[in-house]
């Protein structure tokens, strides 16, 4: 289950760097870069991942779900709303779950480096780490199927932007985080795995705070066009 977690996040940014979406292609807002992508020159059998991207397109042209969400919602739903909610709810959510798992992370990591934690501190945070970055993961998922809707029901593109990039890669980062920490709990202390849980976790939070960046950075701006 473990392997397979971390598979999906591989998955995850194969898609993301696809030559497809995000950084492999241009940006109709002109928000993207197009250059060509290393990882794809290096593993070749990613290509998979442009399956996935091609789906996500034919949805977004799919004119059975615009007749049967994106047109009944905007009926329903004021577009401000529509607009604002994704943002508003889940920029607070993302921010507040993703520093508490910073905190309690580096807790227990000056804890074994005996740099100022407390034996009392150390096991709150061993306790508490692993349940808030499970419930960010969680909230991540919910976070991309919500932005999907609001675009859906706009009608704007999905992959069209750094945002929808930095989604596709934090949820891959956040399941990494998952993966290698219930191994380390179910496998013992392992140097590599460890490491990898570190890397896992400080690119999650890099990438939160891209995606949030970007996230309000896409909402201000497309919010001119409605």
């Amino acid at each position: 289950m473990l392997r397979l977690l971390l598979l999906f996040s591989v998955l995850c940014f194969s898609v993301a760097f696809s030559p497809k979406c995000g950084i492999g292609r241009a940006s109709s807002r002109g928000m993207l870069l197009n250059m060509k992508n290393p990882v794809f020159d290096l593993v070749p059998q990613l290509h998979f991942a442009d399956g996935f991207v091609n789906s996500v397109k034919s949805l977004e042209e799919n004119k059975f779900v615009e007749h049967l969400v994106s047109k009944p919602v905007r009926a329903v739903v004021p577009k401000e709303v529509i607009h604002w909610a994704h943002p508003v709810i889940f920029s607070a959510l993302l921010l507040g779950l993703g520093l508490s798992g910073l905190k309690y992370g580096v807790d227990i990591k000056k804890f074994r480096e005996k740099r100022g934690v407390s034996q009392a501190e150390y096991k709150e945070a061993r306790k508490i780490h692993p349940q808030i970055m499970t419930y960010l993961m969680f909230t991540a998922l919910i976070g991309t199927a919500s932005g999907i809707a609001s675009n859906l029901a706009l009608g704007e593109p999905l992959l069209d932007s750094w945002h929808s990039v930095t989604a596709v890669a934090l949820v891959g980062g956040l399941v990494g985080q998952y993966a290698s920490g219930n191994w380390l709990e179910s496998h013992g202390n392992q140097n590599a795995v460890r490491l990898a849980h570190r890397v896992f976790g400080m690119g999650s939070m890099t990438l939160l705070f891209l995606h949030l960046a970007t996230g309000l950075s896409y909402a201000f701006d497309s919010s001119k066009t409605h």
